[in-house]
């Protein structure tokens, strides 16, 4: 490395040591930015699972619905069998009035699976996008704070070199001005 003779060179050196230190500090920003984007992403993971939690307990509370309205319609059949076999006389009405019932029961069991399942695919599709969309983001997050950390370790190496270079040509400045006698 040429010895550092003039001035301006030194002004040369410190300038070049100062764009590198820029570098290490614009990329200490990146990696902030990172991180500040992971908490971002973490936040938006929570709300997911919270949002999921609640669609899992609606689909609970459906499915218990479900199941009561099976039981009510298991208690009526049990009611209305009990009354067709005191009734013949009236057995051809209660008899329709018992289709009628089943019929009703199980359009409305096939309307409340059918709105189940078409709010679970929404869910499930709404959840696939936020995941694919913070699985992109994370990747590349993951990129950048690499770049970042790549472009950290060059630049740390080149001002250690250059640190090293200079206190070198300083020693060997200082050593020869210790040296020449004073007039």
């Amino acid at each position: 490395m040429p010895e550092i003779t003039s001035v301006e060179a030194v002004r040369n050196k410190m300038r070049e040591f100062e764009e590198r230190i820029d570098g290490a500090i614009e990329a200490a920003a990146t990696l902030a930015r990172v991180r500040k984007d992971a908490e971002s992403l973490r936040s938006k993971i929570a709300a997911l699972w919270e949002k999921s939690q609640q669609s899992l307990g609606d689909a609970k509370a459906a499915a218990q619905q479900l199941q009561q309205t099976g039981q009510a319609f298991e208690q009526l059949k049990a009611q209305v069998q009990a009354t067709q076999a005191g009734l013949e006389q009236t057995g051809g009405r209660v008899t329709q009035g018992l289709e009628l019932a089943v019929r009703t029961i199980a359009e409305k069991l096939g309307e409340a699976e059918e709105r189940l399942r078409r709010e679970n695919q929404e869910s499930l599709s709404q959840q696939a996008e936020l995941l694919k969309g913070i699985d992109d983001s994370t990747r590349a997050n993951a990129d950048s704070a690499q770049r970042a950390a790549m472009l950290a370790d060059g630049r740390a190496q080149q001002l250690e070199g250059l640190l090293s270079t200079i206190r070198s040509e300083l020693d060997a400045r200082l050593s020869s001005e210790l040296s020449t006698p004073m007039s």
